[in-house]
């Protein structure tokens, strides 16, 4: 009707659908049949026609929206083309911008893009146009490198931002750069990371003592060293959580060390720590617990500290605090010294205590009988769940039974 169309109508409309997709939720991108994917789709299809529409009139604005659309859509790939191809033709890209192609890229499955791909865009980004990304920029190319476990990228970023010839770093940096050392078992590199991080000023708090120690759990650092970081963090007033003293136990008490004189005790002392501190137990703490009891080869201590967990106290905050996942380790503990009955037992001992067994746990009491040779209490076990318990009979649960036979 002769009305004038600019990059301002065109960014309406593109807001307009980008409003859709926020309404049907992005749980529906993984379900094809669901009908809000479908309207998802015909979302993504309009999108693009405003697109393509524009032509030459697109600015960053309109650029950064079509980009949220399409990611938001599920529809990464044609996101990042789109937005490279704007790119390739001279669209104007500001910093906004290019975080929302970062976080599309890096939200996208590994298939499609790695963190090596994220960083080679952050690097175009200020290498072609002059762009200066922030810290929202970094952090995301921070937070593909941990997932990928590209340390090396991470620290080399990292190291950057600290001199400032990148943006200033803060602690969501700082835990990134950690998990990524941590993913590969480089304790020694995380924790040089966090104390570069302290020397700068970045704020820590519980969420870096959680990823470091966790670190330091898959690696050898020495469990002297774990201990040390919960003692700082307590020391600097961070309050600390169950996921604290759950990662500290799996730190304290990884590998052989768990097994010398007065480790085991150190582990339940931990629980009493946390306790004092004002952090009940969880499933998370007594399985960690559980794990240190089993490696340092005392089971029926084990089985104590899960009785006492699951028994629900007499007072109104008191909860049971073991799980299944607390019965399969015990499965994994008496099944590796070979007695697979009282294996078994562990399932009669959680129910008797009033917990929910799990698929999974069946799964594996099944699985340890019958790499034990024993077929017959395999399928024991099996009819126990389906015919006893009523449980319904799975596909994993059968495969475990079948390979016995």
């Amino acid at each position: 009707r002769g009305a004038a169309v600019d990059a301002y109508v065109l960014n309406v409309l593109l807001n307009s659908c980008l409003r859709d997709v926020s309404r049907r939720g992005k749980e529906a991108i993984e379900d094809e049949s669901n009908v809000t994917a479908v309207d998802l789709g015909k979302i993504k299809e309009a999108a693009l026609l405003v697109w393509d529409a524009g032509k030459d009139m697109h600015n960053e604005r309109t650029l950064t929206s079509v980009v949220k659309v399409l990611g938001d859509c599920g529809d990464h790939a044609s996101a990042v083309r789109t937005f490279d191809e704007a790119w390739a033709k001279g669209t104007p890209v500001d910093v906004d911008c290019l975080a929302t192609a970062l976080r599309v890229m890096s939200s996208a499955p590994a298939e499609l893009y790695t963190s090596r791909d994220v960083l080679a865009l952050y690097r175009r980004a200020q290498k072609e146009r002059g762009i200066r990304p922030n810290t929202f920029c970094a952090n995301v190319v921070l937070a593909a490198c941990s997932r990928d476990g590209n340390w090396n990228s991470a620290l080399s970023l990292w190291r950057h931002m600290l001199r400032r010839s990148a943006p200033a770093p803060d602690k969501a940096s700082l835990a990134s750069v950690i998990l990524a050392c941590g993913r590969v078992g480089r304790g020694e590199l995380a924790l040089r990371a966090f104390e570069e991080g302290k020397s700068a000023g970045v704020e820590c708090d519980v969420v870096i003592v959680n990823v470091l120690l966790d670190a330091c759990a898959k690696s050898d650092r020495p469990p002297g060293e774990a201990l040390d970081i919960l003692m700082d963090a307590i020391e600097s007033r961070i309050a600390v959580d169950a996921c604290t003293i759950s990662s500290l136990l799996t730190a304290y008490c990884s590998g052989s060390s768990v097994a010398e004189p007065g480790m085991l005790d150190q582990a339940f002392a931990i629980v009493e720590l946390g306790r004092f501190l004002r952090v009940e137990p969880t499933p998370a703490v007594i399985n960690s617990l559980l794990r240190a009891c089993v490696a340092a080869g005392d089971l029926p201590r084990a089985v104590r500290a899960f009785e006492e967990a699951a028994v629900v106290g007499a007072g109104p905050d008191d909860i049971a605090v073991a799980d299944s996942s607390s019965v399969s380790v015990l499965v994994e503990g008496y099944a590796a010294t070979g007695d697979v009955a009282a294996a078994a037992s562990m399932l009669d001992l959680g129910r008797d205590l009033g917990i929910e067994i799990a698929e999974s746990t069946v799964v594996l009491l099944i699985k340890s009988l019958v790499n034990a040779g024993d077929v017959e209490a395999a399928t024991r076990a099996y009819d126990d769940a389906v015919k006893t318990h009523e449980m319904t009979p799975t596909l994993p649960m059968i495969n475990a039974l079948l390979a016995g036979l």
